[in-house]
C-alpha cells in the first residue's frame, strides 16, 4: 500500500522543492491531471473517467493500479517535461524513450486486465 501523496511525491521528486512551498502547486495540479487523463487515453486508470487530485490529499492508493511504481515515473516524467523541461535533448530523448516504453508496457497491462488474464 502507498498512502504517500501524488501531489507531494511529484514536488519531491521535482527536487528543490520543499514539502510546505506550495506556491507552484496550482502548476503541478494541473500537468498531474493532465498526466491522469494522458494515461486513462491509454486504457490506464479507472474505466468511466480519469483520475482527478485535487489537492494534497489523494494518494497513490486511490488509484488502484497493479504497478503503481511505473505510473509514478510516467507522470513525474510528464510534469517534468512540461513543468521544468531539460536543456540538453539527449536528456530530453532520454525521457521521452522511457515514457514510451512505460506507456507500451501500461497499455498491454491495460489490455491484458479488461481480457481477464
Amino acid at each position: 500500500m502507498d498512502e504517500t501523496s501524488i501531489l507531494i511525491t511529484i514536488r519531491n521528486m521535482l527536487g528543490g522543492i520543499v514539502e510546505d512551498e506550495t506556491h507552484f502547486d496550482l502548476d503541478l495540479k494541473i500537468f498531474i491531471n493532465a498526466a491522469f487523463t494522458k494515461l486513462w487515453q491509454l486504457g490506464v486508470g479507472p474505466d468511466d473517467k480519469p483520475f482527478k487530485i485535487e489537492d494534497d490529499t489523494e494518494t497513490w492508493d486511490d488509484f488502484k493500479y497493479d504497478d503503481i511504481e511505473m505510473v509514478k515515473e510516467w507522470i513525474y516524467l510528464d510534469v517534468k517535461n512540461a513543468f521544468d523541461p531539460p536543456n540538453n535533448s539527449s536528456i530530453l530523448k532520454a525521457y521521452q524513450d522511457r515514457m514510451f516504453e512505460d506507456e507500451f508496457r501500461m497499455n498491454i497491462m491495460a489490455e491484458e486486465i479488461k481480457d481477464g488474464k
